[in-house]
């Protein structure tokens, strides 16, 4: 007598499900964009065009070598985007994220192959602007180093933090060197330097608080699986309150003197200001409980980092252009 055998599933686990219909070209390609998330990629152009707005005036010359490494820009990122999430299978399905891969949109082995193919073309559009080819690089290498075999630096916080915040340093120097500057100016490293820290440091640590289930199931060691989500939650208020302070006190502590002009103090205290005003709200978010144990909820602090960078990115980019029109 065969004696019955049993498989205990638990939800969420195991491979996504088989992709239902076969996609053409054109709809993989939609999927692989989705899966580079888009409001990521609308971060990161604004990122880059903050640290171009910062570096000079606004010419239709210098509009066309910005705009143009805009685009080369978010094929490097959404390289690093989509070849994350063929990496990220199993916790993107455990964390029940919708993203096209997790479900089975879109399988890994497509995305990873496009995700090359996104790499590629940044590099060749990056050999016509030699300016930028050593940011888009090293972005390349940063993407590859934070979800690839045998680093995946992905998986300790330290190293999270690391990559992230240099993602962010390299898409403000691209942005100053889009017209072949010689290195970026004063408020562009000020922006970097603090907007970086925001993205390291608050960003990371406030994405990995709903995926703790999955990030576990995956090796990952987050600050969140290491010390315990009440700690890191406080942590990440008390953070956050502390950047938006400081942005605010270094551009009045440079201002009226031979490092910011009274153009750059302009442009980065709103956007200085309306961090802290951010920070704070997230830090309420985040010491207090969720409204729910669904996975939108436990986002909160995450989406209110993320309106806070737009925010700020924005400012700068709304004072910019207010002062160029002012000047014209």
């Amino acid at each position: 007598m065969t004696t019955p055998s049993f498989t205990l599933i638990r939800p969420g686990w195991g491979p996504p499900p088989a992709r239902p219909v076969a996609h053409g070209p054109l709809r993989d390609i939609a999927l692989a964009l989705r899966e580079a998330r888009p409001v990521v990629q609308v971060v990161f152009l604004l990122r880059l065009l903050s640290g171009a707005a910062l570096s000079g005036p606004c010419t239709f010359a210098r509009v066309g070598h910005v705009l143009g490494t805009a685009g080369i820009w978010e094929c490097a990122v959404v390289f690093v985007y989509l070849f994350n999430g063929a990496t990220d299978v199993v916790e993107d399905t455990i964390n029940v994220t919708g993203r096209p891969i997790s479900t089975g949109e879109l399988p890994a082995d497509v995305a990873r192959a496009m995700a090359y193919g996104f790499g590629l073309v940044a590099l060749a559009g990056a050999a016509l602007n030699p300016a930028v080819l050593g940011p888009v690089a090293a972005m390349l290498v940063l993407g590859y180093l934070y979800s690839g075999q045998p680093f995946r630096l992905k998986r300790y916080p330290g190293t999270s933090f690391l990559v992230a915040g240099l993602g962010g340093v390299v898409t403000y120097y691209a942005g100053a060197a889009a017209d072949g500057a010689a290195g970026p100016s004063a408020a562009v490293i000020v922006l970097a330097s603090f907007m970086s820290l925001w993205m390291g440091a608050v960003g990371t640590t406030t994405k990995d608080l709903p995926d703790i289930a999955g990030d576990a199931a995956a090796g990952r060691r987050s600050l969140a699986i290491r010390l315990g989500e009440r700690r890191v939650r406080i942590g990440i208020a008390v953070l956050a309150v502390l950047l938006g302070v400081a942005f605010v006190a270094t551009c009045l502590g440079l201002a009226g003197g031979s490092v910011l002009t009274t153009h750059d103090l302009a442009a980065l205290l709103p956007a200085a200001s309306g961090l802290l005003v951010g920070a704070a709200v997230l830090g309420v978010a985040a010491v207090r409980p969720a409204p729910g144990t669904d996975r939108h909820s436990r986002r909160r602090p995450y989406r209110i980092f993320m309106a806070t960078q737009l925010g700020a990115h924005g400012t700068v980019l709304l004072s910019t252009g207010v002062a160029a029109i002012l000047a014209a």
